[in-house]
C-alpha cells in the first residue's frame, strides 16, 4: 500500500515539477528566488521520503526471509518497520499539502498572467498605433528636410566642397604650426640668432593673421551648414577640434612672442650695439659739421683743386659709413618694433558656438 502511494504521488510530484519550471520563467524574478529556494527544500524533503520507502522495503524483505531469527524479533521488526511506514506516511501528506500549496500559487500567477497579458495586448496595440504615426510623421519630416536641402543655396555640393577645402587647408596649416611651434625651446643669447628668430616670428604671424580669416569663414558658413545637413554631428566635431588646436597655435605664439621680448630686453649685445651706433651717428654729425660747403661764386675764395677733392672723399666716406650701418639700425629697428612697440597677442577666434 506505501508502495502504491508512493508510485500515485511520485507522478503527481513530476508533473509538479514541470508546471513549476514553466511557471518560474513568467513569475517576477524577487517571487522567482523565493519560489526556488521552496521548491529546493520540497525535492529534499522528497528525496528522504523515497529512501526511506526504499529503506524499509529492503529491511522488510531481509528480516522475514531470514530462517534464524526468532518470531518475537520478526515480529517486533515488524512492527518497528510499521511505525516507520506510518512516519513516512506521515511526512508523505505534508508533501502532499506542500505541493498543494504550490498547485495554487501557480494558478494565482496563472490568472495574473493571463490578466497582464491581456492589459498588454492592448497596450501594445496602443503603443504600435503611436509608433506607426510616428514613422509617418518621421517620414514626412525627412521628405520636407530632404526637400529644403535641394532647394537650399548653403546646402549645395559646391558650398561643401568649398568648406571642405578650406578645412583640410587650416588642418594643414595647423599641423605645420604645431610643428613649427615644438621646436621652440628657449630664445638664443646671441643678438644675431635673436633677430633671426624674431624675424621668423614676425614671418609666423603674418601667415598666422592670414589664416583668421579661413577661420572666420568657417565659423560663419560651418554654422549655417551645420543647420541644414544630416552632417551637422561629424561637421561640428571636426570645427570643434580645429577649433581648438587653432586656440592653442595663438596661445604658443603670445608666449613665444613674450620670451623674444624678455631675451631682447635682457640681451647686452643689443644695448652695446645701440651704444656703438649711437657714438658712430655722433661722429658722423660733427664731420658734417666740419665740412662746411664751398661757395663756387664767390670771386674772393680762391678755390683749389686740392681741397674740393679733401670735402668730395671726405664726403664719401661718411656717406659709406652710413650705407654700411643702414641695415644693422633697420635690422635692430624692425626686430624691436616688431616686439616692443606693437606687440599684441595673437587673437583667438571662437568656432565652439557653432
Amino acid at each position: 500500500e506505501l508502495k502504491v502511494q508512493y508510485e500515485v504521488h511520485n507522478n503527481i510530484h513530476n508533473e509538479a515539477v514541470t508546471t513549476f519550471e514553466s511557471a518560474i520563467k513568467i513569475i517576477p524574478v524577487a517571487d522567482e528566488v523565493v519560489q526556488r529556494q521552496l521548491n529546493a527544500e520540497l525535492e529534499k524533503r522528497w528525496k528522504e521520503v523515497a529512501n526511506r520507502i526504499h529503506g524499509i522495503q529492503d529491511s522488510l524483505m531481509q528480516n522475514i526471509s531470514a530462517q534464524d531469527v526468532p518470531l518475537n524479533n520478526k515480529l517486533l521488526a515488524l512492527e518497528k518497520e510499521l511505525q516507520e511506514i506510518k512516519s513516512t506516511l506521515n511526512d508523505i501528506h505534508g508533501v502532499i499539502k506542500y505541493e498543494d500549496n504550490l498547485d495554487l500559487y501557480i494558478e494565482r500567477l496563472q490568472s495574473k498572467l493571463i490578466a497582464r497579458c491581456e492589459w498588454s495586448i492592448e497596450h501594445t496595440e496602443e503603443h504600435a498605433q503611436r509608433l506607426s504615426k510616428a514613422k509617418a510623421r518621421e517620414q514626412r519630416i525627412r521628405e520636407i528636410s530632404d526637400s529644403a536641402r535641394l532647394t537650399c543655396p548653403l546646402c549645395s555640393s559646391k558650398n561643401w566642397q568649398q568648406l571642405d577645402n578650406d578645412l583640410w587647408r587650416l588642418e594643414q596649416w595647423l599641423q605645420f604650426a604645431e610643428g613649427t611651434q615644438s621646436s621652440q625651446t628657449s630664445p638664443p643669447t646671441h643678438i644675431e640668432p635673436l633677430e633671426d628668430v624674431i624675424q621668423d616670428h614676425r614671418e609666423f604671424l603674418m601667415d598666422l593673421d592670414s589664416h583668421k580669416s579661413i577661420v572666420v569663414s568657417l565659423n560663419i558658413v560651418g554654422n549655417l551648414l551645420a543647420d541644414h545637413t544630416e552632417r551637422a554631428e561629424e561637421l561640428r566635431n571636426r570645427l570643434v577640434s580645429t577649433n581648438a588646436r587653432w586656440d592653442e597655435v595663438c596661445r604658443n605664439a603670445a608666449n613665444w612672442q613674450t620670451q623674444l621680448q624678455t631675451a631682447l630686453m635682457e640681451n647686452q649685445q643689443f644695448h652695446q650695439i645701440i651704444v656703438e651706433l649711437l657714438d658712430s651717428l655722433t661722429k658722423t654729425e660733427n664731420k658734417i659739421r666740419q665740412t662746411e660747403p664751398v661757395d663756387l661764386n664767390d670771386d674772393i675764395i680762391i678755390i683749389e683743386a686740392n681741397i674740393i677733392n679733401s670735402g668730395f672723399k671726405s664726403t664719401s666716406e661718411l656717406r659709406s659709413e652710413l650705407e654700411r650701418c643702414e641695415p644693422r639700425v633697420i635690422s635692430l629697428q624692425e626686430a624691436a618694433d616688431q616686439l616692443l612697440r606693437h606687440s599684441p597677442a595673437p587673437e583667438e577666434t571662437d568656432l565652439r558656438a557653432i
